[in-house]
């Protein structure tokens, strides 16, 4: 049974990331039909929206006609979407960089991932210091990252991972606290006693007063 059938009919936006994150094509096909009879819980037009694109970035001759189909949907963003992606199978191929870049940032983790799983198997090369510490935290999401890696892209720039203290998802916090400890930048010293006291999850604190001893132990 795929994500799809499991979640019985209702699904959110992550779900269709990680529906493209597993290269679940049946999955994403099905949710380019999806609609939602209370708008204020999901958004169907943004999930068939989402379904057309990544359905696009997969590349499964199998999805042809259901992004055919939805050249018609009552949704201008899902039509586009869909003639967008069409292009990609007869070899108009639109630049798919520029979204998944963004979503580098993305508060959803699981959309990151999935963006960053399309650009590492594409051989993306980050074009600064920012896109590449960004990419390098979201491979970490998937892969190991060594300490040495993460000096070296830390020596550049801190200021992506200042910006994931912030961010919802206890996960990110916790990693963004971690990578900061690792690298031992005195600048991340207030933002992470900030949260050593004031965050609601203990593992984000504790990880907090981890980085901050050794921080202070390289200083």
């Amino acid at each position: 049974m795929g994500l799809f059938d499991s979640l019985k009919g209702k699904i959110t936006e992550s779900d269709t990331a990680e529906m493209f994150f597993n290269k679940d094509v049946a999955g994403l096909i099905k949710a380019t039909e999806y609609h939602e009879t209370d708008p204020d819980t999901r958004d169907g037009a943004k999930i068939r929206q989402l379904a057309v694109q990544f359905l696009g970035d997969l590349r499964d001759a199998g999805a042809l006609p259901a992004l055919k189909a939805a050249l018609t949907d009552e949704d201008f963003s899902v039509r586009r979407g869909a003639g967008s992606s069409l292009k990609l199978f007869s070899g108009q191929d639109d630049s798919l960089l520029p979204r998944h870049i963004k979503n580098l940032e993305n508060p959803d983790y699981i959309v990151r991932e999935a963006s960053v799983t399309f650009l590492r198997d594409h051989n993306w090369t980050p074009q600064n210091a920012e896109q590449d510490l960004l990419f390098w935290f979201g491979r970490s999401m998937i892969e190991i990252v060594d300490d040495d890696k993460i000096r070296e892209l830390g020596a550049k720039t801190i200021r992506p991972l200042l910006k994931f203290l912030e961010y919802t998802h206890t996960r990110d916090r916790r990693s963004a606290a971690r990578w900061l400890g690792i690298i031992g930048n005195p600048a991340a010293l207030d933002p992470l006693l900030n949260l050593e006291y004031n965050d609601v999850a203990p593992v984000v604190r504790e990880a907090a007063t981890e980085a901050i001893r050794m921080i202070r132990g390289y200083s």
